[in-house]
């Protein structure tokens, strides 16, 4: 791999900062690591739906321009986005917070 070569920047918005990508990899290698301690559990849920929200910027960028990305298919990159809601809903389960009301 060449040196400062990022392979996720195809898929962030040009208006985006490139400079956090490594920031979020790190940040999802310590929510997972603190999803396997006790202690943690609650921090990695956070971390877990924050990571989300983060990247949904990304995932909208990859359906507006499925071209981009010949390998996966334009519905898998569509699915990706309401499937993103579930999975913050499921992390707020988890974390036993009420969404709504």
């Amino acid at each position: 791999m060449a040196r400062g070569f990022c392979p996720h920047r195809a898929v962030v918005p040009a208006r985006a900062p490139h400079a956090g990508l490594r920031e979020r990899g790190r940040r999802t290698a310590r929510g997972r690591r603190g999803g396997l301690v006790p202690g943690l559990c609650g921090y990695a849920g956070w971390e877990f739906i924050l990571l989300l929200l983060a990247v949904f910027p990304a995932n909208v960028q990859m359906a507006l321009h499925p071209s981009d990305f010949g390998r996966i298919p334009t519905w898998a990159l569509y699915l990706r986005l309401p499937l993103q809601f579930v999975l913050i809903a499921w992390g707020c389960w988890a974390l036993g917070l009420r969404l709504g009301g």
